[in-house]
């Protein structure tokens, strides 16, 4: 059995296994003046939303003397996608716009930040403006050029909370990182007569199917064979509770003690990670130091309905007898007086199903154990 210290599988799998596993779809999103949902605002007319401006513009310029910072939301309907697609990547385009506003101006660095609250295009003012937070926030160079068009910025991480969590996709918040005199950044908003010239975004995404974690496993002595039952993994990863750990996906693995081990098996694709654990019962099995001892034995087997079970005792002594599944389910108890040179125990076994079974003999502190197959 291989030992390994815990590896897990890099999130590379989501570039180098994707394609065998789940299909890379594209979404370009380019909306235009019905669909579109973006405005602009500035603290000079505080109380004034402006939903239909053919301007997406954060600025900061002085309007008859008085300093007046301006900013732009802009959202994009995701719902075509799947809460539980990975977002491979987002790129935004955002164009310049000639509309009488002039170019882009100063140090005009700006910020694309996720908004947090909702907002609604015609309402939506300086005054009740949504907020936003720096967290993953993404910075816009100065511009090198005053009519300079941002092209493929990358917005993969806003995306992908935005398409995790549908609920909080509120959109972008579009401003600058300095709000001074004499700067801004000027592009076009969805309500641009030029079709090629408005915000767009495209994705690139995957959907996985549906990821379950489950294994069986089948005990016999202290040797236990594990076979991999998920459903939608492309890894493998198992503890098995002592010490020692595998990646393949159906190990064996035989345990030096014995006791009761919490097992878990941790898959992955590329979407996911699930984990499921599982206790497994390995017995003190004597049978080897006893068992000629009492000169065990149980017949027939395999059987069908009734079971013979042979013992050979010195003294009077009680013995208690319990059989289980494979994965150490209890079935069914007995307890018996045996005296020397009595017959064989019957143990009635009908109506059990046809598999492998085990039978533990408990007598004089000696555990025994037996593999019963019932046919």
């Amino acid at each position: 059995m291989k030992m390994l210290r815990f590896v897990m599988v890099s999130i590379l799998f989501i570039f180098g296994m994707s394609d065998v596993f789940s299909q890379v779809h594209t979404l370009v999103l380019q909306p235009g003046p019905n669909s579109g949902i973006d405005c602009y605002f500035n603290s000079v007319i505080p109380e004034e939303p402006d939903p239909t401006t053919a301007t997406f513009s954060a600025n900061a310029w002085t309007y008859g003397g008085e300093l007046g910072v301006g900013r732009s939301l802009l959202k994009f309907d995701l719902t075509q996608i799947p809460d539980t697609a990975v977002v491979l990547s987002a790129k935004l385009n955002l164009y310049y716009i000639d509309n009488g506003n002039g170019t882009h101006y100063g140090d005009n660095v700006s910020l694309l930040q996720k908004v947090t609250t909702p907002w609604n295009k015609m309402t939506a003012n300086w005054n009740n403006q949504p907020t936003a937070t720096t967290l993953d926030q993404v910075y816009i160079p100065a511009a090198t050029d005053p009519t300079q068009n941002y092209t493929n910025i990358d917005v993969t991480t806003l995306v992908s909370k935005m398409v995790r969590d549908p609920a909080t996709n509120f959109g972008f918040l579009f401003r600058l990182v300095t709000e001074e005199s004499l700067t801004r950044t000027i592009l076009a908003s969805c309500d641009n007569p030029n079709p090629a010239g408005r915000p767009k975004l495209t994705i690139e995404y995957i959907v996985c199917p549906a990821l379950v974690a489950d294994f069986s496993y089948v005990v016999e002595d202290q040797n236990v064979a594990f076979t991999d039952q998920s459903n939608g993994s492309i890894s493998w990863f198992w503890d098995f509770g002592d010490g020692f750990y595998s990646d393949l996906k159906n190990p064996e693995h035989q345990f030096n003690e014995p006791g009761t081990y919490h097992v878990c098996e941790k898959v992955t694709n590329a979407c996911n990670v699930q984990t499921f654990c599982d206790s497994v019962a390995i017995f003190a099995n004597s049978i080897h130091n006893h068992s000629n001892k009492y000169k065990v034995r149980i017949y027939p087997n395999p059987v069908h309905d009734v079971v013979l079970l042979y013992l050979n005792v010195s003294a009077l002594s009680t013995a208690s007898m319990e059989l289980f599944t494979t994965q150490r389910s209890s079935l069914r108890k007995w307890e018996k007086v045996i005296s020397p040179g009595n017959g064989p125990i019957s143990l009635d076994i009908d109506g059990l199903s046809q598999g492998i079974y085990f039978l533990q003999t408990k007598i004089d502190g000696v555990i025994l154990l037996n593999k019963l197959i019932i046919l």
